[in-house]
């Protein structure tokens, strides 16, 4: 008995040491899969994601000054890892971003942009098909975050790609943040949800193909610094195009 206890406890140990940054996979239609950040500590990225970073199977960074971030690469250090916060940085990079204001609550994806850093650059996000089947359609829900301190404006959008090279954008997302600064009761992070369907990917997003999800980053208007933001709750979930019985005979 106190064996199996033990086996049981090695067990526990290996399921909590999981990163909090695996690979995004849709397992059959139907299924969801939500990245939330909640152990994202603003550490790096890295194939063998230690605690508290992304794995980079999953995830490709451009813009950087430090550099891109390729699929399957290692960042752990400088622009990719500025660690955690709760507001307000002025150093360029990737932060965990507490959008709950309270360090631990609720962190993001977050980046501060510089003159050098994600102006313009982007955020890929690489889904795997290990459904089976073909997937049709994909709902996509996420929120971005902003920290609106600064007087200038920048631009957060969407596209996605089936092979990784063409992306398509879906101009109903783009968001842009206020030129103008927060000054109201004190700057706040809030929170801008978008969703889509994405459609037209009958044939294309077969069993073990890949699907990517973009977010790229660019300055809009206005001078000077540049407010904060976090990418959070992402969604997936796969769908299929209902068939509909148009005419039927009797024989």
């Amino acid at each position: 008995m106190r064996a199996i206890h033990g086996f049981l406890f090695v067990i526990l140990l290996a399921l909590l040491a999981v990163p909090a940054g695996a690979q995004v996979v849709l397992t059959g239609i139907g299924a969801t899969e939500l990245l939330t950040f909640d152990e994202f500590l603003g550490t790096g990225f890295s194939p063998t994601p230690a605690l508290g970073q992304l794995d980079s199977d999953t995830w490709s960074i451009t813009g950087m000054s430090d550099g891109d971030l390729a699929f399957g690469a290692a960042a752990t250090s400088g622009d990719f890892a500025r660690g955690e916060a709760l507001g307000a940085v002025s150093t360029g990079g990737i932060y965990s971003f507490d959008v709950g204001f309270v360090e631990g609550s609720n962190p993001g994806l977050g980046f501060q942009p510089g003159g050098s850093d994600v102006t313009p650059g982007t955020f890929t996000l690489r889904v795997d098909n290990d459904s089976g089947d073909q997937i049709d359609e994909i709902d996509v829900r996420y929120d971005v975050y902003v920290f609106n301190d600064q007087p200038r404006a920048n631009s957060v959008n969407f596209s996605f790609s089936l092979d990784g090279v063409t992306f398509v954008p879906v101009p109903s997302l783009d968001f842009t943040s206020p030129a103008t600064e927060s000054t109201e009761g004190g700057t706040v992070w809030e929170a801008n949800a978008r969703s889509t369907t994405l459609t037209g990917l009958l044939s294309g997003f077969q069993d073990g193909d890949s699907i990517f999800l973009r977010w790229e980053t660019d300055d809009v208007s206005g001078s000077g610094s540049r407010d904060q933001f976090a990418l959070d709750n992402i969604e997936i979930t796969a769908t299929v195009v209902p068939v509909e019985l148009t005419a039927f005979t009797i024989d």
